[in-house]
């Protein structure tokens, strides 16, 4: 029987799933891992699908609830739903 997070969030994938997917595949961390698809990067969750829209020009590691990314040459901090934060 699924936990609750596969049933919200559907199945895990594997490795070799994720990076069949994806140009580059990160660490998880916090739960969502950075990846690149094409020229765009963002995060995903463990089964795949993005925690949001694919819109930056690069993507790190989530640490405390925040992530860096750059769009443009701006780098900022975004949470875990792509918003921007202090």
């Amino acid at each position: 029987m699924a936990n609750k997070e596969e049933k919200k969030n559907g199945r895990p994938k594997t490795a070799a799933e994720l990076m069949a997917m994806f140009d580059f595949v990160g660490r998880f961390s916090e739960g969502l891992a950075a990846v690149k698809k094409g020229n765009q990067w963002f995060h995903i969750h463990p089964d795949g699908k993005a925690a949001y829209k694919a819109r930056f020009n690069w993507a790190g590691r989530f640490n405390g609830g925040k992530a860096s990314v750059s769009q443009g040459y701006i780098t900022f901090n975004i949470d875990a739903n792509g918003e921007r934060v202090g």
